[in-house]
């Protein structure tokens, strides 16, 4: 199971092409390990995918929720809320894996929203753990540049995905975490709709 937003490469690293980014808990056919990659099948497609965001073997429930307590040493709150952003930062431990509330108030979301808009949503990004964040940033620092990564890829440490609490989301047109979603019904549905189930809209226009 893909457990995130889960790209497939043409080789075994960050700086392979992409040729498919499959939906967090689609199921993909694990043919070979070549740690932390695994050679994988999704349909018709076979490339490398990173073992960060599958589940650990064949037939696994995507993980939720770590197995031990995650040291809260270090993280910033207030009033009770996780704080991350540039400025604050959480520790490489602090690893909780994918909130199960979160994840259910997020699956009855999507549920909903496809019912009464009559159009698919999908979650292509959830948990990241340190390490995931911290391959992604130096990926996207060697293919775009740092005045990319400083506009858009948070440093590890920094991005709200580590919290478990934060999802990506897109629609049917796969405008995915670009401007051309904000005018689609998807975005619209969501924008008006989200906190019915516990969810905000993170960075609205002028608050990035």
């Amino acid at each position: 199971f893909a457990t995130g937003n889960l790209n497939i490469r043409s080789g075994s690293g960050m700086d392979n092409e992409i040729v498919k980014v499959i939906p967090i808990g689609e199921k993909v056919q694990i043919n070979e390990r070549v740690e932390p990659w695994y050679k994988v099948t999704y349909r018709d497609v076979v490339g490398y995918s990173h073992s960060e965001y599958l589940s650990d073997i064949l037939g696994d429930e995507p993980q939720t929720n770590a197995a031990s307590p995650t040291p809260a040493e270090g993280v910033k709150k207030m009033s009770g809320i996780i704080l991350v952003n540039k400025e604050y930062k959480l520790p490489a431990e602090y690893s909780p894996g994918e909130d199960p509330e979160a994840r259910a108030r997020l699956d009855e979301m999507l549920l909903q929203g496809e019912k009464e808009i009559k159009k698919p949503l999908h979650a292509f990004s959830g948990y990241r753990s340190y390490i995931y964040q911290e391959n992604l940033y130096l990926s996207d620092l060697y293919n775009y540049g740092q005045e990319y990564v400083d506009k858009y890829t948070a440093k590890p440490g920094h991005s709200e995905h580590q919290t478990g609490l934060a999802f990506d989301i897109g629609g049917e047109a796969r405008c995915w975490a670009d401007p051309c979603f904000d005018d689609t019904e998807e975005a619209k549905w969501l924008a008006e709709n989200a906190h019915r189930f516990g969810f905000i809209l993170r960075y609205p226009m002028g608050k990035e």
